[in-house]
């Protein structure tokens, strides 16, 4: 089905409203020797007219309608904007499928990416078809188009991209170079002046493939990763309040190409990725801002978790596995 266009919508809604206040202009106060001279009308009119003559003893009553009216047209125009707005973005799509949206100024894998306050996502760096890394910036819109932006000041790939300052600015960290060496850089872009600054120091270790996730306070947890020395356990927090990067101990073991989020109360679960020796880890890990520390955490295979629930609604009894032999333990009374 066709939707009409915003921009139609909103003249046609000035419109309604323009007519609106036209005929309130025109409408004069009936007098009250026209309503007695109707003593032989029916009795509905009757009751419209003395209506009417109740309100002609108003004299805001006018005024009162065309503000009404102009409140009217403000909301209406409003809401044409409104629909110029939602006219402009993506077409809906039902649930469950994908829709095509715009395309990139530059063609680009291992990008990072990252979502402005005003819902415009900053897609920075990775490489070209061709291989070359990348300092280019393209911006997304809500309208489905990518339009380019500044450039980073040093080309990057398998970086990070983490809004920061309430979403205001972009801190992207670490990454491989052009020269395929590893970067303890960062830089933060600031969209309203469409610039790139270096922070200041640099982070205390050079790392690519590592993740970077926003803390409660602002601040930005970086973890693992991989540079020359091998896989790299180390954390660090950048602080958005002085931009300077400090470490903050390790995780239970060395890991990269995994994941990070956030949790409800304000922890970070890092979860997976692979070892020194490339072998990929189904292990966890939690960081705690409030205590400043990471706790070590093994998945459970599901016969562990079972006895894990058993354990958790009686905790008088014990029930589980052996993790260091790997055999079934015994029930305890």
């Amino acid at each position: 089905m066709k939707r009409h266009s915003a921009r139609s919508f909103v003249h046609q809604a000035q419109q309604v409203a323009a007519i609106i206040i036209a005929a309130l202009g025109r409408i004069s106060p009936p007098k009250p020797h026209a309503l007695l001279g109707r003593q032989q009308e029916n009795l509905q009119q009757k009751k419209v007219e003395v209506e009417m003559l109740s309100l002609s003893r108003a004299p805001q009553f006018n005024v009162r309608l065309r503000f009404v009216a102009g409140l009217m047209l403000v909301a209406l125009t409003a809401c044409g904007l409104f629909a110029q707005g939602s006219s402009t973005s993506l077409p809906a799509v039902a649930s469950g499928n994908w829709a095509q949206a715009g395309i990139m100024a530059t063609a680009r894998s291992g990008a990072a990416a990252a979502v402005l306050h005003d819902g415009r996502i900053v897609v920075a760096g990775g490489t070209d078809a061709s291989g070359n890394v990348l300092a280019t910036v393209d911006i997304y819109s809500a309208d489905g188009s990518f339009h380019a932006a500044a450039p980073m000041n040093i080309a990057r790939t398998g970086h990070t991209a983490t809004v920061i300052l309430g979403g205001y600015y972009v801190l992207v960290a670490g990454g491989t170079a052009v020269d395929g060496s590893f970067l303890a850089s960062a830089e933060v872009y600031d969209p309203v002046q469409n610039t790139w600054t270096m922070a200041q120091p640099a982070m205390t270790d050079a790392r690519t493939g590592h993740t970077a996730t926003l803390l409660n306070d602002g601040d930005v947890l970086i973890a693992g990763g991989s540079n020359s020395n091998g896989t790299l356990a180390s954390l660090e927090l950048f602080s958005a309040a002085t931009e300077t990067f400090s470490p903050v101990g390790a995780m239970s073991s060395p890991r990269q190409g995994h994941a990070a989020t956030a949790l409800n109360d304000g922890r970070v679960l890092i979860i997976g990725g692979s070892d020194p020796n490339g072998v990929t880890l189904a292990t966890s890990d939690i960081y705690d801002p409030a205590a400043g520390a990471i706790r070590g955490h093994i998945v459970r295979t599901g016969a562990e978790y079972s006895a894990y629930r058993r354990y958790r609604h009686h905790p008088d009894r014990w029930y589980g596995f052996d993790r260091r032999r790997q055999l079934p333990g015994r029930r305890r009374q």
